[in-house]
């Protein structure tokens, strides 16, 4: 199906540089590279400063799914080719979130889980990728710390001492679905 979505994606790109070829008009190569992402992933419109709620700390998330959706844009453009490194980086993105949500909420044992995970799954993203895991969570983190918004958990850390260990986190992670090659 998302073969299939991405097919009459690329299909009505191209047909639209037709139309602009056919007419002298310029080609923007990235606008139509962009749109097919947009397609492919099913992405919501990116987000601007009238959107209600955009200056919160949660941000707009306007199809309820994946997080903010400037976050969820991000994530998608800019790690396109991978559509694993696409799945877990948003995995990674739903746990922050859910953390800045308990924080708000002053729910402790929530916070504790879901900073926690989002701890370990970070950690988790770097032995899978480790070609350019720890890049990639510089970049998400990024997304994630956007200088207009304010962060709640950007000076605070939680990790869960039941994996301390490099042997129990290496099993985490394959347990939460990482491929780790060592």
């Amino acid at each position: 199906m998302k073969k299939y979505i991405f097919t009459i994606g690329m299909i009505l790109s191209l047909s639209a540089c037709n139309n602009k070829i056919q007419n002298n008009e310029p080609i923007n190569i990235s606008e139509t590279i962009d749109k097919s992402i947009i397609t492919k992933y099913n992405l919501p419109p990116e987000p601007n400063v009238g959107n209600p709620g955009f200056s919160t700390i949660l941000g707009v998330d306007s199809n309820g799914i994946r997080g903010r959706d400037d976050v969820e844009r991000e994530i998608a453009l800019e790690f396109h080719d991978n559509e694993d490194k696409i799945h877990k980086l948003h995995e990674i993105s739903g746990f922050h979130l859910e953390a800045v949500k308990a924080m708000a909420n002053n729910d402790v044992e929530s916070f504790k889980k879901f900073a926690g995970e989002y701890t370990m799954y970070k950690r988790c993203y770097v032995f899978s990728f480790a070609d350019s895991g720890a890049e990639d969570i510089g970049k998400l983190k990024s997304f994630l710390y956007d200088e207009s918004r304010e962060d709640l958990t950007g000076s605070v850390s939680y990790s869960d001492s039941t994996y301390s260990s490099l042997s129990k986190t290496l099993q985490y992670c394959k347990d939460n679905g990482f491929n780790i090659y060592f």
